[in-house]
């Protein structure tokens, strides 16, 4: 009997694709083009790439320093330093953190009245280089002789500083969990960052408790997201957005959608604690906040998105920042605080917080009480959260035809050696410019630099070019991040 083969017409997965999802077919000929402009190009996603090979895409996690720069040593603090995000200002950084009273049995009110400040305090570190941060008495904070900003019954917040606002007394905006945590989140806005005032109560109905708040500039939109248990009953991310702060209309056009959520690849007992969003260079990219009931731990993932609406998981869902080890003080939570990377010399500074005890919860009663929280830093190389990494083989990344912006001076390509070990080929690098349709324009070698720690490599425009251009790389012991076009 003469053996069949199966061909790829016969394939009943290809014909699911082409009968049933009616994906269409794409070709690098018949691609169209993509417009950048002068930001970042990253390769956190293949948006750009019309093929590539014997390359791996990598999930690069940033180096955490093991030395806290923040701890709670203040009586107001509490048993933690939790939650937080550092706000730049007058050419210094702002830290606004929480305090976090556990060891008591007075309720919020009664232990206001009797030791003359509330059980949650938020408050203020400061800080020249966005690195050494200290706790400074405030004029005019919210308790006298103290750094704390508001006194109130606040679970979670997220403050920022919105330079598109043209009233001044507006300009830094605050989305919080407050008095009720699970009734919604309440507005307030100040003129300084540390005088406060309250919008209308629960205007982001049904959103709670822990949370985040941040502005789209794409999009033009502020955006929150939170749990929903009115539209799931456990821990997801929902997205709520308005172009105007001052209303989180609650009509059925602005109703939270549910945009990251635990599907069938993930642990049964796998949550999402919470998630913190921001546009970066030409993308956006959240930290995913992976809750394991299971073993009560809480890492954080790296997700991505082109519209700030629809995301992916990076990397097969690779841990972007990992717990530390038993017993160190990011053993069972290591999540960054809820801002945008700091660049600062060619390095993205990410501040977090870590908790070294697990997360209250049946079945962990043998533990002390947990809740301790510290503060530590962590660095990673500038547009360095995913690479194209050529290992072995001589690998190969063509884009899309990639619609240039009018006037530009050079090509920089953000790229380092994979491997510096002995007996390991140095990183050897070739840009090929192609037209839309593939004939080639030029060609140009990156040479190496002695300094491992450089980031951009020039490759100055020499030639007559279309304004539509493919970039082929070849890549040999190399990790690709980027590139981008200068002006």
């Amino acid at each position: 009997m003469k053996p069949t083969t199966n061909t790829c017409a016969e394939d009943p997965v290809v014909k699911l694709d082409a009968a049933v999802l009616k994906l269409p077919v794409s070709t690098s000929a018949d691609a169209e083009a993509v417009a950048i402009n002068h930001e970042s190009q990253l390769f956190a996603d293949d948006h750009l790439i019309a093929s590539k090979s014997s390359v791996h895409r990598r999930l690069n996690r940033p180096q955490k320093e093991r030395k806290l720069f923040l701890v709670p040593d203040r009586k107001w603090e509490g048993q933690a330093t939790a939650y937080g995000c550092v706000i730049e200002h007058a050419g210094a950084y702002r830290l606004y953190y929480k305090g976090w009273q556990q060891a008591t049995m007075l309720n919020f009110a009664d232990f206001q009245r009797q030791i003359g400040y509330g059980k949650y305090p938020i408050c203020l570190a400061q800080s020249e280089d966005a690195v050494t941060f200290a706790k400074k008495t405030i004029k005019g904070a919210a308790v006298k002789g103290t750094n704390i900003v508001i006194d109130d019954q606040i679970d979670d917040f997220t403050a920022l500083k919105d330079l598109r606002e043209p009233d001044p007394h507006r300009q830094f905006k605050l989305l919080a969990s407050r008095g009720n945590w699970w009734a919604g989140l309440t507005p307030a806005t100040s003129p300084d960052g540390i005088q406060w005032a309250w919008g209308r109560k629960n205007a982001v109905a049904f959103f709670g408790d822990r949370c985040s708040y941040w502005f789209d500039p794409i999009n033009r939109k502020h955006v929150a997201w939170s749990r929903n248990y009115q539209l799931l009953g456990r821990r997801v991310i929902a997205h709520k957005e308005t172009g105007n702060f001052n209303n989180w209309s609650n009509d059925r056009a602005t109703h939270p959608k549910l945009v990251l959520q635990p599907d069938r690849y993930d642990h049964e007992q796998t949550q999402f604690y919470g998630g913190y969003a921001f546009w970066y260079r030409s993308l956006y990219f959240a930290y995913l906040e992976t809750y394991y009931i299971h073993h009560q731990r809480i890492d954080t993932q790296l997700v991505c998105s082109r519209d700030g609406r629809n995301w992916t998981r990076l990397c097969d869902r690779d841990v972007f920042l990992p717990n530390g080890e038993h017993g160190e003080f990011d053993a069972y939570w290591a999540v960054p605080t809820f801002n945008p990377p700091i660049l600062k010399n060619g390095t993205l500074l990410i501040h977090y917080n870590g908790r070294p005890d697990p997360h209250a919860q049946p079945g962990f009663s043998h533990l002390p009480p947990g809740m301790g929280g510290v503060f530590a830093l962590a660095r990673l190389r500038e547009d360095g959260f995913v690479s194209l990494d050529a290992t072995g083989a001589a690998g190969i990344v063509e884009t899309k035809p990639l619609k240039f912006p009018g006037k530009w001076s050079a090509l920089e390509i953000n790229c380092c050696p994979f491997n510096t070990r002995t007996g390991y080929e140095p990183m050897d690098v070739k840009v090929e410019l192609l037209t839309g349709t593939g004939e080639r324009v030029a060609v140009y070698a990156i040479r190496p630099s002695a300094n491992l720690a450089q980031v951009w490599y020039r490759i100055p425009r020499d030639v007559a070019v279309p304004g539509t251009l493919r970039l082929r790389f070849q890549l040999q012991n190399t990790r690709l991040y980027s590139f981008r076009v200068v002006a």
